[in-house]
């Protein structure tokens, strides 16, 4: 049946009303409800009251989603952006980070010492309201396992320009205005030996917000890090925290003190102090030795001409054939090579530079020297050096502001 055959029903229906008793309008709505499930065609009623239903049914879950979303972006910028929109990582920050390629011991420039540990002074030229920061700070760092540094500490009267003196390390803290960084160590190294001769460190207010003490904790015990000769252990403020002072943050709390690989550096630098508790450092698996296939014995064995018999070089690989061949007859030297080359020359400077005049370090020639230093504009970089003569090198190392 069409349309127009229930339309016509319904105008029957109207007329039974009039008309009709119950029992027969009963029986024509009976008729018309057969006639609209035949019909395929629903009653307009009814279709009304369910898509009402279903359009309020999508609006509250629309709602809920974008208040659910809401709530999730206000807990990420309170609780993991400290509350700062300058903390917001940009999308190069998120996608962009390349595995940071940290500096080793071996490349780190260290104080003087015999192995048994550091001693070293440091000086508070700190405002007051610094002071516990700077004692939480050194308590942290003398007291690691393993156990490297004897930590002597004296107060100044507060410091600005925080000069460096020789022998010292300095702790000073000031509005140093739009730098680009939050915290900064200044490390003045003998290139001749590679050893640290003086640091200062300076914390800049200009990017403290509201004495946030997390902040200000975890910029001193970086900043102290320095001084001891350790380098970052990561430059990204968008991955996740390495749970060391050492690392970039926006999550303070998470990097407020040294963690075991920052007390391992350390003890790679200077060993322990006497009477700490003993420490073995973890030691690499073995490295197996190659596997050579029977009757191969040009690779090890007779192809290499000078480290066999000769006695000039290895004396190990022979002129077998079987099995990578015998070994070799000749008593045999390690290879000689450019960088042992190099690196015989690099003694021989150091010891000829080893009792040189070191009256280069007083405080004059050093507070000229920071000041010729901090002229120059290196704004955004993490770590960059400074030829200042006379054999002295300073490393400057920042702390950017995020």
């Amino acid at each position: 049946m069409n349309p127009h055959a229930i339309r016509d029903l319904h105008f029957q229906q109207e007329g039974a009303s009039k008309d009709s008793s119950s029992g027969s309008i009963t029986d024509i709505e009976v008729e018309l409800t057969d006639v609209e499930e035949a019909s395929g065609v629903p009653d307009a009623n009814k279709v009304g009251r369910s898509g009402n239903g279903q359009r309020w049914t999508c609006g509250c879950l629309g709602t809920a989603l974008v208040t659910i979303g809401a709530i999730i972006a206000i807990v990420y910028f309170v609780v993991i952006l400290d509350g700062d929109v300058n903390n917001i990582p940009s999308f190069e920050g998120i996608f962009d980070q390349d595995p940071f390629d940290a500096v080793r011991p071996e490349n780190a420039s260290s104080w003087a010492n015999s192995g048994n540990g550091l001693s070293l002074e440091v000086i508070n030229c700190l405002d007051r309201r610094w002071h516990k920061f700077f004692d939480v700070a050194i308590w942290d760092w003398e007291h690691g396992y393993p156990d490297c540094l004897t930590l002597s500490n004296s107060t100044r009267a507060p410091e600005f320009e925080c000069t460096a003196e020789s022998g010292l390390v300095k702790v000073c803290n000031g509005n140093y205005g739009e730098t680009g960084w939050k915290g900064q160590a200044e490390v003045f190294i003998d290139k001749f030996t590679n050893t640290i001769v003086s640091a200062s460190a300076r914390m800049n207010e200009f990017y403290m917000r509201g004495n946030n003490e997390d902040e200000m904790r975890y910029a001193m015990c970086h900043e102290l890090g320095h001084s001891w000769g350790l380098h970052h252990t990561d430059e990204s403020f968008t991955n996740r925290n390495l749970g060391n002072c050492m690392d970039y943050t926006n999550r303070h709390r998470d990097n407020l003190r040294p963690d075991r690989s920052n007390y391992e550096f350390l003890f790679a630098l200077y060993g322990l102090v006497p009477g700490a508790e003993p420490y073995n450092p973890p030691t690499a698996a073995p490295t197996p030795a190659p596997t050579l296939a029977p009757n191969t014995g040009t690779s090890l064995g007779g192809g290499w001409n000078n480290q066999g018999g000769t006695g000039n070089t290895w004396g190990n690989p022979g002129s077998g054939a079987n099995q990578g061949g015998n070994s070799g007859g000749g008593t045999g030297n390690p290879p000689g090579n450019t960088n042992d080359k190099e690196k015989e020359k690099d003694k021989k400077e150091k010891d000829k530079n080893k009792d040189r005049d070191l009256s280069v370090f007083d405080n004059e020639w050093l507070a000229s020297a920071i000041d010729r230093a901090r002229e120059e504009k290196h704004h955004g970089e993490h770590e960059y050096e400074i030829e200042l003569g006379d054999g002295i090198l300073l490393r400057v190392h920042n702390l950017l502001a995020s």
